[in-house]
């Protein structure tokens, strides 16, 4: 009862009642038939922002440890080398800063990751790694700058900077600004430098450009787009999914929008649709394809030069990477059979 008194705004309701546990469990006795089992569902989109805001009173109330905690992030010690693991994507910067300590486990300082300008996507990948480097070291500035440390990158050219004869440009400028660090470069394989690479593979869609397209563009296409206008103007005038009564006499396409309501947002204007990717338990935003921008996508597509004629089901999952809309399997099928004729 004590631990009920102090921790009454825990474990009691707002009519100051004892509420329920699932630490003490009803188990109904089945005799000889075994449990049904279901299998486990994943949380819909649209309660996670609730779920979030639980968790966070889980944390102010002590019930849960946060990131901070030792076992996560450790404060630096100068009087040890740091270690810097850096990496980069085709769209993003990753790194991370941690130390040895006496138990022989290395513990990480701080984490960072950034998206490329337009710009710097377009650099090689070696520039790019390098770009890694860079701006990591500058963004670990008041850690680093006097102290010798090691950089490590999955990216065996790099431990050859020091070789590089005649730099020029860029090159030659980053050499000089590295030059005034005592570092160590070492190589590390892939499959041990997930820690980094994972800071700079999920990128927020809504801060790199979309492929093939500015954002006014998608976004004049979409106002032009009598379904998407129609679905952006309901979106902007009901907080909550309106009745379908509100789109009975529309299109199938528009109630299909109607019926995804709770992944659709709107970001700067532009539609998307949250989308939920199993192989990284991340969601992510599709851009809402209007239609006179579909046919451009799908040829993007092929004339990537990874592209390659990859098959109807290969085209559908590079196309869903970035873009989504109603029909687009059939669509992709459509274009598919097309195809021939359209490279004559």
């Amino acid at each position: 009862m004590n631990r009920n008194k102090k921790y009454s705004d825990i474990f009691l309701d707002k009519g100051g009642k004892l509420g329920r546990t699932d630490i003490l469990q009803h188990v109904i006795d089945t005799g000889d038939s075994p449990p049904i089992k279901l299998r486990p569902y994943r949380l819909p989109i649209h309660k996670r922002d609730e779920i979030d805001r639980q968790v966070q009173d889980m944390l102010k109330q002590g019930l849960k440890h946060c990131l901070i905690d030792s076992a996560v992030l450790n404060y630096p010690d100068f009087s040890k080398p740091f270690i810097l693991d850096t990496d980069a994507s085709d769209t993003a910067v990753g790194a991370v800063l941690s130390q040895l300590c006496e138990d022989g486990l290395e513990r990480v300082v701080a984490f960072y990751s950034t998206t490329h300008s337009p710009q710097e996507i377009n650099y090689s990948t070696t520039r790019k790694e390098l770009l890694a480097v860079i701006k990591s070291i500058k963004h670990f500035k008041h850690y680093l700058y006097g102290q010798k440390f090691i950089v490590r990158t999955d990216h065996g050219s790099l431990t050859w900077l020091r070789n590089f004869k005649e730099p020029h440009g860029q090159v030659a400028r980053w050499l000089e600004f590295l030059a005034n660090y005592d570092i160590q470069f070492e190589y590390r394989p892939g499959v041990h430098h997930q820690n980094a690479d994972v800071l700079s593979r999920y990128p927020k869609v809504s801060s790199i450009q979309i492929q093939g397209f500015t954002a006014q563009e998608v976004l004049e296409a979409q106002r032009a787009d009598s379904e998407l206008e129609f679905v952006i103007a309901m979106l902007k005038s009901h907080v909550e999914k309106p009745p379908f009564s509100h789109v009975s006499g529309q299109s199938s396409v528009i109630k299909a929008y109607w019926n995804m309501w709770e992944q659709l947002e709107l970001v700067d204007d532009v539609l998307y649709r949250k989308w939920f990717r199993l192989e990284t338990d991340e969601i992510s935003r599709l851009v809402m394809a209007p239609k006179e921008l579909r046919q451009k996508i799908l040829t993007l597509a092929h004339d990537d030069v990874s592209g390659g004629h990859l098959g109807i089901t290969k085209t559908v999952q590079k196309v869903r990477q970035r873009f989504y809309w109603v029909n687009l399997q059939s669509d992709v099928t459509d274009w598919d059979k097309k195809l021939p004729n359209l490279l004559c």
